[in-house]
């Protein structure tokens, strides 16, 4: 700010100076728009919302695998090789890597139909009474049979989770990992789907 002193002043004295008010100019710039949500279709939303339940329950099979591999006296090898299906679920769900969760559907298939199998050997057992030879002295009848329940309800649970992951592998192999991505790129909220 340039002032102009007067020249009829002596030293000490005193003027008024007035200086203007000015206002700060707000310059708008305008920022770019969000990408525009592109719509998706019901398979993409059934593919996207399925993706946190196969994860979910991926981690559920390798507990429990971990947990038949440390305490089954019969059949623990079995639960190593199906372990590989339950890593190849979650980080094929994770990174929507379609071969990876095929490898997850065909474990699920495999591990309902084992337990179906052996549904039918403990049901067989029971049937011919022949349970008291491959079972300790201490099995009452009643837990046996309340075993093959058990086992009859735990084959139903399979075909469930194999239900959910083969259809989450269907349709992420026909809708694809770029699509899936970049629908994952929108911000949607996901919902776990049970079903």
């Amino acid at each position: 700010m340039n002032v102009v002193i007067p020249a009829n002043l002596k030293p000490g004295d005193t003027f008024e100076v007035s200086v203007p008010v000015a206002i700060p100019t707000v310059a708008a710039i305008p920022a770019a728009p969000p990408p525009p949500r592109t719509p998706i279709t019901e398979a993409e939303a059934l593919c996207y919302n399925l993706r946190h339940s196969v994860m979910c329950y991926a981690i559920l099979d390798a507990c429990l695998a971990f947990l038949n591999i440390f305490l089954a006296y019969v059949f623990w090898w079995v639960n190593l090789i199906l372990l590989v299906g339950p890593l190849c679920g979650w980080l094929g769900a994770k990174d929507w890597n379609p071969p990876l969760v095929n490898i997850y559907a065909v474990t699920s298939i495999l591990w309902f139909f084992f337990a179906v199998a052996l549904f039918g050997w403990f049901l067989y057992l029971g049937i011919t009474d022949k349970w008291r030879r491959y079972f300790v002295s201490d099995v009452t009848p009643g837990w046996f049979w309340f075993s093959v329940f058990w086992q009859a309800l735990w084959a139903l649970v399979r075909l469930l989770i194999a239900n959910i992951v083969g259809k989450f592998a269907q349709l992420l192999q026909s809708i694809g990992r770029q699509r899936m991505s970049e629908v994952e790129q929108q911000g949607r909220r996901a919902v776990l789907v049970y079903y």
